[in-house]
């Protein structure tokens, strides 16, 4: 199967913005997409907004701390599975 987009949702300690953005791609007319959250070590409530969706297109990972945010994007970048990314 192949996914035409990923769009890659880049984070660190902004769990208080995240659900709304989560949410807010998530409810787009537009379905045919993978859903990427990468987080780069946050120490906030990240994992537990991120793991509060259930939605089968969202995937979340998990950098460990210390990492860069030029790591986290090229994360993105490598294991992306959409014909086509979108890094936000």
């Amino acid at each position: 199967m192949t996914i035409p987009l990923t769009i890659a949702l880049l984070t660190y300690n902004r769990a208080q913005y995240l659900k709304e953005s989560l949410q807010a791609i998530i409810d787009q007319t537009y379905r045919d997409f993978e859903l990427l959250v990468l987080d780069n070590g946050s120490t906030d409530d990240t994992p537990h907004v991120v793991l509060s969706f259930k939605d089968e297109r969202l995937r979340y990972v998990r950098n460990p701390p210390g990492y860069t945010a030029m790591f986290n994007f090229l994360s993105a970048v490598r294991i992306a599975r959409g014909d086509r990314i979108l890094v936000t």
